[in-house]
C-alpha cells in the first residue's frame, strides 16, 4: 500500500469514527427526559384539570401509557388517569383511548392547552405527534 492510499484509508477511518460519535451523541441528546415538566417540544398529560398536579411528559409518542408512571409520583399510572393537557410540540398530537392508536381518536393542535372533553377525560391511553 503506498503512502497516498494509507492516508486515504486513515482519513476514511477517522471520518467513520467521528460520524459514529456524532450519531451516538445526537441520539443521546435528542432523547427527551420524562422529568415531570412539560418542556418545549413535549406533550404533557396532567393528572388533574387545568394543568394541575402531576404531569406525564414525552416528546414524540407513547403507544401505551399503562407501561408508565408520572415522573414525580411513581406510584400513579397515567393510563386512563389524566384530565388535562398542554401540547408544547410544534405539531399536532393525536390521542387515543386505547393503546397502539386504538379506540376513540382525537387531536390536539400545537401550542394548545386545556381540559380533556368527556370522551377523553381519564380515558387517554396512547398519544403520537404527527
Amino acid at each position: 500500500m503506498n503512502a497516498r492510499t494509507s492516508r486515504l484509508v486513515a482519513t476514511a477511518g477517522l471520518l467513520l469514527l467521528s460520524g459514529a460519535g456524532v450519531l451516538a451523541t445526537a441520539g443521546q441528546s435528542s432523547a427527551a427526559t420524562r422529568d415531570g415538566s412539560t418542556n418545549a417540544g413535549e406533550f404533557g398529560a396532567y393528572f388533574l384539570q387545568n394543568q394541575a398536579s402531576y404531569v406525564f411528559d414525552f416528546a414524540s409518542y407513547d403507544a401505551n401509557f399503562a407501561n408508565d408512571s408520572f415522573p414525580k409520583a411513581s406510584s400513579i399510572n397515567p393510563d386512563d388517569n389524566t384530565e388535562s393537557y398542554w401540547n408544547r410540540n410544534s405539531t399536532y398530537v393525536d390521542v387515543y383511548t386505547e393503546s397502539g392508536r386504538g379506540g376513540v381518536h382525537g387531536w390536539i393542535p400545537d401550542g394548545l392547552s386545556g381540559n380533556f372533553s368527556s370522551n377523553y377525560k381519564n380515558n387517554v391511553t396512547s398519544a403520537y405527534e404527527r
